[in-house]
């Protein structure tokens, strides 16, 4: 962390909890304040913003999942409720980057379909995003960080994957 910090002028930079943890109010203290402490000495004229992870799939076999019950609406709510104690109140963080709440939401659309999922959401793993949700996580940075409105892009194609419109 400290290289990277030291790369550069940063304008932001953004923390967040390794996935696996990032439900679990423990796995936060006292690090997270030893890292805002790190990133203020090296950058302080850098805003500081927090990257708010998804919750797994609910198909995952990913070794952290049972610190969950293997439930994805009880990590995700874990998350959320992390983010809302510790996150929130914390004066060091300009904004939230909900990218978890995207992806949840854009999970809601289908329901618990393995087929879905799979296809638009995460990959085999359970736990990395697929393009199509890489696209709309990545969409969330940019209208959090920037304030552009979203209405004004069009994103019809990346790479070799044509956008269905619906998703």
């Amino acid at each position: 962390m400290q290289q990277a910090l030291a790369m550069g002028e940063w304008d932001i930079i953004t923390l967040q909890q390794v996935s696996g943890f990032s439900g679990l109010y423990d796995s936060y203290t006292p690090y997270l304040e030893q890292l805002i402490a790190i990133v203020g000495q090296a950058q302080p004229q850098a805003k500081i913003a927090w990257h708010m992870t998804w919750a797994y799939s609910q198909f995952t076999a990913h070794n952290s999942f049972p610190n969950y019950n293997k439930d994805q609406m009880t990590m995700y709510n874990a998350i959320v409720d992390v983010t809302k104690s510790c996150i929130v109140p914390n004066q060091s963080f300009s904004g939230i980057i909900p990218s978890g709440t995207t992806v949840q939401n854009y999970r809601d659309r289908d329901g618990n379909d393995k087929t879905i999922e799979t296809k638009y959401i995460t990959v085999s793993d359970g736990y990395h995003l697929q393009t199509y949700a890489r696209v709309a996580a990545a969409m969330t940075w940019l209208r959090t960080l920037t304030g552009l409105s979203l209405d004004d892009i069009t994103c019809t194609s990346h790479a070799n994957v044509k956008f269905v419109k619906d998703y």
